[in-house]
């Protein structure tokens, strides 16, 4: 082989590898196409069994059984097939990245925090390799979304088959497009305890500019806690009271009281008496709570000083324990309880063996 006739052939080749490697665009269609015979699944539900689809100058004109319409143009006999809608990638950065370890290929995240002026359209790379690989596997149209900042930019739809982004959009600046990482309750990039607590998004004078307003601030308590995942929450502690009817027949001296005549009451003095009551709620995680403790410690009484009260004064009242699955921070108890403090009951029968 001549070194002349050798360089040829390499040129033969480079060229057919670049041609088979670029992406090209169908031409715009100039008569109808009817594509008969197909099971046609409609996207909502619906499946139409040897349907016909008819398309027009790019859009589809008509959809049904192929005995509803007559066929259009040129005709694809597609029995014993099925025929999809295209499918529609949203909130994507399809366009504006190749390769995520070159950064020079990554152009989806700008410097800053707010960037309503970020445009996503202008970056879009209609010639990524990664979009001939969405066509392929039936993906037309997507969103492209900036990633970024607590503002990234606006979104803009394009469809994959284009050369350049101005042939591919379809609907520019059209969203506002915030990262996934933000969201209310989000922390301010300058204080981590001031919370993101409303953003407004408002279309300004015309359909390329946007007014967004962020309010952030403090939480208040009651707040933080709605926010906070249900076993992290606080305990909650009540003090109420209770009475209970006690009947006296002697004395701070243990003396029999009697009347002012030194009579003996028959059935003694009845009073009533005030009993602090602590009432606690808490959630605890399922795996640290044990049911059988509302049980077995139920009506037993305190075996050491306990806020103040000495051993047998407080008395331990179960309530409920309700299992709450929970598949987002795990499963846990919403447990509540009472200590009911009697001065009187020291109940050394019943006393707990502890805490």
């Amino acid at each position: 082989m001549t070194p002349k006739l050798y360089k040829i052939i390499c040129c033969i080749l480079l060229a057919t590898n670049i041609v088979n490697a670029q992406q090209t665009p169908g031409k715009t269609q100039s008569s109808p196409i009817s594509i008969v015979g197909a099971t046609a699944h409609i996207g909502n539900g619906n499946v139409i069994e040897n349907s016909m689809v008819i398309f027009e100058n790019g859009k589809i004109t008509a959809v049904g059984k192929k005995t509803d319409f007559t066929a259009k143009g040129s005709i694809i006999h597609a029995d014993g097939e099925h025929l999809y809608p295209g499918f529609i990638l949203p909130n994507s950065t399809l366009g504006l990245g190749e390769v995520d370890a070159v950064r020079a290929s990554n152009d989806f995240d700008e410097i800053g925090t707010f960037l309503p002026h970020i445009r996503s359209i202008i970056a879009y790379n209609a010639e990524s390799k990664i979009i001939e690989t969405c066509r392929i596997n039936g993906v037309l149209l997507a969103q492209v979304t900036p990633r970024g900042g607590t503002i990234s930019g606006t979104s803009s739809i394009v469809q994959l088959d284009a050369w350049n982004w101005e042939d591919a959009v379809i609907e520019y600046d059209v969203l506002d497009a915030f990262t996934s990482s933000v969201s209310i309750l989000s922390s301010h990039p300058d204080d981590s305890l001031v919370k993101l607590k409303e953003i407004k998004v408002e279309e300004g004078d015309d359909a390329h500019n946007w007014r967004v307003t962020t309010d952030y601030g403090f939480l208040d308590p009651d707040e933080q806690e709605e926010n906070q995942p249900p076993t992290q929450r606080r305990t909650k502690q009540t003090w109420t009271f209770t009475t209970k009817t006690k009947i006296l027949d002697h004395d701070i001296n243990e003396e029999v009281i009697q009347n002012s005549a030194q009579d003996f009451f028959e059935e003694g003095v009845e009073i009533t008496q005030y009993l602090a009551v602590l009432q606690i709620s808490k959630n605890i995680a399922d795996g640290l709570f044990d049911p059988s403790v509302f049980w077995r410690y139920a009506g037993k009484c305190n075996g050491g000083t306990f806020l103040g009260a000495s051993a047998g004064q407080v008395q331990f009242i179960p309530k409920q324990a309700v299992f709450t699955p929970d598949d987002e921070h795990g499963d846990y108890w919403e447990v509540s309880y009472e200590f009911v403090f009697d001065p009187d009951r020291h109940d050394r029968v019943n006393l707990l063996d502890q805490g």
